[in-house]
């Protein structure tokens, strides 16, 4: 195949950057509270040790990723559910992590997720 058919790694590796950066914050938060959460801190380090995998692009780990990162979803809108009335300063933050977190998950899923394989022509 020509190396011009090829996708980019450059989007999914960045994306990747960012979400580890994301969750070490996240954990470095949730330590700093007292990090009694077993399944925040669980999920988080799963979504870092699997986006170094998905960075080494061993086959078929993107999709643990993605589940990962739909278990993280599903926490944040169960937390925001229970915790947070809609005139909560906390709402816009939180719908910022939550759109963070939907756009990750819709592009590792995607096919730029996987950037050895080749575009149709």
């Amino acid at each position: 195949m020509p190396r011009g058919l090829e996708i980019p790694k450059f989007p999914l590796r960045l994306t990747l950057s960012a979400l580890v950066l994301v969750e070490l914050f996240f954990l470095f938060m949730l330590f700093g509270e007292g990090g009694t959460e077993i399944t925040l801190i669980v999920c988080s380090i799963g979504i870092i040790l699997i986006s170094v995998l998905t960075w080494r692009e061993l086959p078929r780990v993107r999709w643990i990723l993605v589940a990962f990162l739909v278990w993280r979803i599903l926490e944040i809108v169960i937390q925001a559910s229970r915790n947070l009335s809609l005139d909560d300063h906390r709402l816009p933050g939180t719908l910022v992590l939550l759109g963070f977190y939907v756009i990750v998950a819709s592009l590792i899923a995607s096919p730029l997720g996987h950037p050895t394989r080749g575009v149709a022509r």
